[in-house]
């Protein structure tokens, strides 16, 4: 399973999105996934 806490990308986002992330029932496959739904949440600035 992909590991959230050793991606630069996860560390890179804002507090408020990766505890999104975390939280979500998603389960984040490879660094690709990761990306689009980091994109996604920041541009639609989910909070």
């Amino acid at each position: 399973m992909f590991n959230l806490e050793s991606s630069q990308y996860f560390k890179s986002l804002p507090a408020n999105i990766q505890e999104q992330i975390k939280q979500s029932s998603v389960k984040i496959q490879s660094e690709e996934q990761l990306k689009s739904i980091g994109e996604y949440l920041t541009q639609n600035k989910f909070e």
